[in-house]
């Protein structure tokens, strides 16, 4: 997880450097999926690790049937992610391969393409985690070392859900990113104003 942020940080950075409204606006917006999707992410992992003890993702085979809502939102935060439609993920991305075509520039057609690339190997190794959630074996899995410092394995029959407490939060950041799309107008709104005013902010400075 930590090193895909590398790779939205990435993104996010490419937008930026357009240097136009357009860009900048796409690049608020994959802010916003990428705090949201990532937050789910991480908060979800760390429920895993705290109910097996596991650090290793293999471990957690099956643990989408002990597990169900904390899992089922896992997957739609690393949909978003990777861009799926009708994921905030995808207008996200959709809006800044548009701003890097409009400007026409070979070396940001470039760029454009190697993150298309990297969103094949983004939901290739997203792909393999959800299988091993909903598919992965049951029971006793081979563990490396635990949280608890010993070398042990895994019962997957033992984990518990998380507790209300705990899901809730991740179900609301889930709303923003599955249901982001029908008030793409208001974000479209917000990011555009956010980057009007960056952009007249660099103008103003380009100047000294």
């Amino acid at each position: 997880l930590a090193y895909s942020s590398i790779g939205q940080i990435g993104l996010i950075l490419l937008a930026l450097s357009i240097n136009t409204q357009a860009g900048i606006s796409a690049g608020v917006l994959q802010i916003i999926n990428h705090a949201a999707s990532k937050s789910i992410l991480f908060l979800v992992s760390g429920y895993f690790i705290l109910m097996t003890g596991s650090y290793k993702y293999s471990d957690y085979g099956g643990i989408a049937k002990k597990m169900p809502v904390s899992s089922f939102v896992f997957v739609l935060a690393a949909l978003s992610l990777v861009g799926v439609p009708p994921f905030l993920g995808f207008f996200s991305k959709l809006q800044i391969v548009m701003a890097a075509a409009k400007t026409g520039s070979a070396f940001y057609i470039a760029l454009i393409s190697l993150v298309l690339l990297g969103t094949i190997v983004e939901g290739a190794y997203f792909l393999r985690i959800a299988q091993v959630l909903y598919f992965g074996k049951a029971g006793e899995t081979e563990s490396g070392w635990l949280i608890t410092g010993k070398p042990e394995s895994v019962n997957i029959e033992k984990v518990g859900k998380a507790p209300a407490s705990a899901v809730i939060p991740v179900l609301l950041m889930g709303l923003v990113i599955v249901f982001g799309f029908l008030f793409l107008s208001y974000f479209n709104t917000v990011t555009g104003s956010v980057a009007g005013e960056i952009t007249r902010a660099l103008s103003l400075a380009s100047l000294f």
